[in-house]
């Protein structure tokens, strides 16, 4: 299954990174069956340019307040400030959301890349990206 984003929330993802480079940025992307609605950047508490974590705390808001709106959390999201949109061996063994893609934004030049992955034990599975106006 495609996940869909707007040309929106592309930019806002990017520019998260951005702005938080050289430390990796994370949020998640949050919507109903595949097409999203909103992007939330979160707190990297590593606060490191080669791993990142989200907020427990904000994880946990965030967990139910998707329960309270019905919605679903579809992605995953965080910058590798200094490497191709390929997920590291860190990222596929502290993948732990099975049913979440994980998408991954490159800032490396010319221009920012993103690109969209399932880690499911260990696999790593490209999945498509469509984005829309």
């Amino acid at each position: 299954m495609a996940l869909r984003l707007t040309q929106d929330q592309v930019r806002q993802m990017i520019t998260h990174a951005q702005r938080e480079a050289p430390a990796e940025a994370c949020g998640v992307v949050v919507g109903r069956e595949g097409r999203a609605t909103a992007v939330l950047p979160l707190r990297n508490v590593e606060n490191s340019p080669v791993r990142y974590r989200l907020d427990p705390q904000e994880q946990l808001h965030l967990l139910k307040w998707l329960d309270e709106e019905d919605l679903e959390m579809l992605a995953i999201y965080h910058s590798h400030p200094a490497s191709e949109a390929y997920p590291s061996a860190t990222d596929v063994e502290l993948a732990y959301w099975d049913e979440c893609v994980y998408l991954i934004i490159s800032l490396l030049p010319p221009t920012p890349t993103v690109r969209a992955f399932r880690l499911v034990e260990g696999e790593i599975t490209e999945v498509s990206l469509e984005v829309g106006s």
